[in-house]
């Protein structure tokens, strides 16, 4: 329903809304007709009018014009099929189409009577809301005489969002995400360029037209202000101009051919666009193609939306699920190389011990040098993978990096200046203080690397509270340690920057580096719950940001080691192993120290020797078997001898797992010698028995 006045004045009455059906080249619009309001002719002229009615009937956008008495005087194709035929014309109407908890927020934004933009929910003809962003701006140079609005649907967006959001937080640790908001285009077309330009302008997103030889023939302001370009200075220009060279190649190969060849449907592309600064930007550009009547091909219209931060955070949860995959995969390397290197270097051990050859001594403890350089690097493999047995606790970096100071000047040498910056009042951090030296040494040894002629390493600490601008949003509301090592080397481009933590890679020469030194202090951080940043350029240096949690109580008094005491022998020992040289090597060293051994390949075997009456002191059993696992085994040994001491062996320590399965069970970590096994089957035998339920967590 519409109102019309008579002539001569008098009180205006309502008429039906006539709905006109224009069918031309296929093309087929539905428009709502106003036959005696002078509105809109009185904002563009009659050709205008019926022009912009045409462009907006066109929009995959809803669009509507409305008087200021809330009357509305066009609706367009698109919110005639998102609301259906029962759409009014009223405002009552159309609010009754916004969800109920957000229509105060609606109605309060029309009543402003200024133009706004605002997010909300509207009522689709199937009853489903989904979420648009409506813009809606005054049309008319002599006072408001009309409303122009506009809903783009950001359902789908906001969806993708809240997923994205949530695949973040989980693999990389509160990772946030900030998605740019996708628009669409939204153009408006009049005989009159002065009012055509105010219409175009107005729209908050770069905008701009292309002629049949791709050269731009209209930008908006705000494309101006996001290319930092005047307009005089880009018409006539090919649009590839303005953006990187394979971008711009793909857009001449393949883009424009098929935007050309559309037919006036909506094409997106992603480009990588140059502002006039230099700087370089990830667009999203939307494009359709107008035709005239003949069906000559006449430009296109379309939008490009700044994506820079949705590809970044795209590109980091990209880097985060791969480095969690291969901190898998180095993790399941590390175990089994573990257990050979067990092998290995308890065969030498004995070996070395056997011989009396001076020759045959020198071989073999080579060989033993170079297995133990192998087992330094399962260390640090685990330590990427995240796997390694740390014990965080309270610990005072102050205090260690003071400690390492003559150790820092041997090793990054004479030409590299070393400076410290420590925070006295620094708080404790939670960390393993036995790999807090290991990083720091690290990140020193790759500074002095990337200064050959000289140069300053600096290393600074300081207190970042919850909440402090610049903290990680990884780290959310808890406060935090920062230790950072810097240098004024030849720094690092994004490149590599992007891929600096992955295991094995290096910049370095053959034979200079192993490319595990960053990966293994990114293992240790991340395992203790810190978060470790890069910042560099090449030629200014680089800082490797390491921010530890808080630790919550004081650092303690670490108290004089007491001497290690001798392995009682005689005892009586079971091995549970299915590896057999693993196993083998373990029986030949016990049984050196003046042990009574027994072995079983497996927790079925190590079940029968229970069931035959065997009795043992203590029992040592592998936790990663095939069939039945070590965990599975000893609960079901203590089932049936309740008081049996355990001593568990692992090549895979899983910290996250193992204080829930083993319960207060010893651990030893391979590869191991013959003191370090000696020592372990001594405190295992000398713990106290515990109530049997206080000792292992049964698996579920």
């Amino acid at each position: 329903m519409w109102r019309t006045r008579p002539k001569g004045g008098g009180q205006a009455r309502e008429k039906g809304l006539p709905l006109q059906h224009n069918s031309k080249k296929g093309q087929h619009a539905t428009t709502i007709e106003r036959q005696n309001d002078p509105v809109l002719a009185d904002v563009l002229g009659g050709a205008g009018a019926t022009f912009l009615r045409a462009v907006l009937d066109a929009l995959p956008q809803i669009a509507a014009i409305v008087r200021p008495d809330g009357i509305a005087e066009f609706y367009n194709r698109a919110l005639r099929d998102y609301a259906g035929s029962a759409l009014g014309i009223d405002r009552h109407a159309r609010l009754a189409l916004v969800h109920p908890e957000d229509r105060a927020r609606v109605a309060q934004a029309v009543a402003a009577g200024v133009a706004y933009v605002i997010e909300a929910r509207l009522r689709r003809q199937d009853g489903a809301f989904r979420w648009h962003v409506i813009r809606a701006a005054p049309l008319g140079e002599r006072g408001m005489l009309a409303w122009l609005a506009t809903a783009a649907d950001i359902d789908d967006v906001r969806r993708a969002d809240e997923r994205l959001d949530r695949q973040v937080a989980e693999r990389t640790e509160r990772l946030h995400a900030q998605i740019a908001e996708r628009a669409r285009v939204q153009s408006v077309l009049s005989d009159s360029e002065a009012r055509y330009r105010a219409l175009y302008n107005r729209t908050p997103m770069a905008l701009h037209s292309v002629d049949a030889a791709a050269r731009i023939i209209d930008v908006n302001d705000y494309w101006c202000q996001l290319f930092g370009y005047a307009r005089d200075e880009v018409l006539g220009h090919a649009l590839p101009e303005f953006m990187t060279e394979d971008s711009a190649q793909r857009y001449r190969a393949d883009a424009w051919p098929d935007m050309a060849s559309s037919g006036g449907t909506v094409r997106t592309f992603e480009y990588r666009f140059r502002k006039r600064s230099g700087e370089v930007f990830h667009g999203r550009l939307s494009s359709r193609g107008e035709w005239d009547a003949q069906g000559g091909f006449v430009r296109t219209w379309a939008a490009t939306a700044d994506i820079t931060v949705q590809k970044d955070t795209e590109e980091k949860l990209v880097q985060a699920q791969k480095m969690e995959v291969v901190g898998q995969l180095t993790g399941g390397v590390a175990h089994d190389f573990n257990n050979l290197l067990t092998a290995v270097l308890g065969n030498l051990e004995l070996l070395e011990r056997c011989s009396s050859d001076a020759t045959t001594a020198r071989f073999v403890q080579s060989a033993r040098r170079s297995a133990e350089r192998g087992a330094k690097l399962t260390e640090q493999l685990l330590a990427f993978a995240r796997k390694q047995h740390l014990q965080p606790r309270a610990v005072d970096p102050n205090r260690i990096v003071a400690g390492m100071g003559e150790l820092l000047v041997r090793t990054i040498g004479g030409t590299v200046q070393l400076r410290t910056a420590l925070d006295p009042q620094l708080w404790p951090a939670l960390l393993d203080p036995t790999q807090v030296e290991l990083m720091i040494l690290n990140l020193a040894i790759n500074a002095r690397d990337a200064m050959p002629e000289g140069g300053v390493l600096t290393i600074a600490s300081a207190n970042v509270a919850a909440g402090m601008p610049g903290a990680p949003p990884e780290i959310g509301r808890r406060d935090c340690v920062l230790l950072s090592v810097s240098d004024t080397g030849t720094g690092m481009s994004a490149e590599v920057q992007a891929r600096a933590f992955e295991p094995f890679f290096t910049t370095k020469d053959v034979g200079k580096g192993s490319g595990l030194g960053l990966s293994q202090v990114y293992g240790l951080v991340k395992q203790s719950g810190g978060v470790v940043r890069i910042e560099s350029r090449p030629g200014d240096g680089t800082t490797v940001l390491l921010y530890l949690l808080r630790a919550g109580e004081s650092v303690a008094v670490e108290a004089a080691s007491a001497p290690a005491e001798a392995a009682r022998k005689g005892v009586r020992l079971l091995i549970v192993d299915d590896d057999d040289d693993v196993r083998d090597i373990t029986v030949q060293l016990l049984r050196e120290a003046g042990h009574s051994v027994s072995e079983a390949d497996g927790g079925q075997a190590a079940l029968a020797a229970l069931e035959r009456g065997e009795a043992y002191d203590l029992v040592l059993v592998d936790i990663a078997m095939a069939r039945m696992n070590g965990i599975e085994t000893v609960r079901q040994l203590r089932q049936r001898r309740p008081a049996l001491r355990v001593l568990f062996i692992t090549g895979y320590a899983d910290t996250s797992m193992l204080g829930t399965q083993t319960g207060s069970d010893p651990v030893l970590k391979k590869p191991f010698n013959r003191e370090a096994l000696g020592a372990a089957v001594t405190r295992a035998l000398r713990r106290p028995l515990e109530p049997p339920t206080a000792r292992l967590v049964p698996l579920r």
